[in-house]
């Protein structure tokens, strides 16, 4: 069946018709495949074509258009990611890296780099005095592992001191 799918050519007319017929019905089994396994939304693009091959390729070029727009718009929705105040640190960055997995299952690598810059910049004015004290940390110990334990920490100790001071 796959062979005919992607098999766009369709034989010559022999003399006693078999081959021929023999592509028809695997072509129209295809078809059947094909129809019967999608969405009742997505048969409105199909309906005009006569092989499966054509089928195959309409069906092909709307979901490639729809990755790309997808992936334009997760990409989006990262370099705008901002600091949800009601959520923790923690929902924060897990967040932004369930968006950044999303980015990467449609096929564009994000570093570990990028991110951690992402949720640095992403950080409310409170976080000021620890973004100066993550600078001073060697590059080498900059990772997403460490940033995140540094920020859950802190946000920890702001907790405190606002603690403190409201019972002060």
């Amino acid at each position: 069946v796959w062979e005919t799918i992607i098999q766009d050519t369709e034989p010559e007319e022999d003399e006693d018709h078999k081959i021929h017929k023999r592509w028809k019905k695997k072509d129209s089994h295809a078809q059947q495949i094909i129809t019967t396994r999608m969405d009742e939304a997505l048969l409105v693009h199909v309906m005009t074509c006569n092989k499966a091959s054509e089928m195959w390729v309409k069906l092909t070029s709307i979901y490639e258009q729809s990755t790309e727009m997808s992936l334009q718009i997760l990409q989006g929705q990262f370099f705008s990611f901002k600091y949800d105040e009601s959520k923790d640190i923690a929902t924060h960055i897990s967040n932004l890296t369930t968006l950044v997995n999303k980015i990467k299952e449609a096929g564009e690598c994000i570093s570990e780099a990028m991110v951690m810059a992402r949720i640095i910049i992403s950080l409310p004015r409170r976080f000021q005095h620890f973004v100066s004290a993550w600078e001073s940390v060697p590059s080498a110990n900059q990772n997403l592992n460490n940033l995140t334990s540094r920020l859950m920490t802190e946000e920890k100790r702001m907790l405190e001191r606002k603690q403190n001071q409201n019972n002060s």
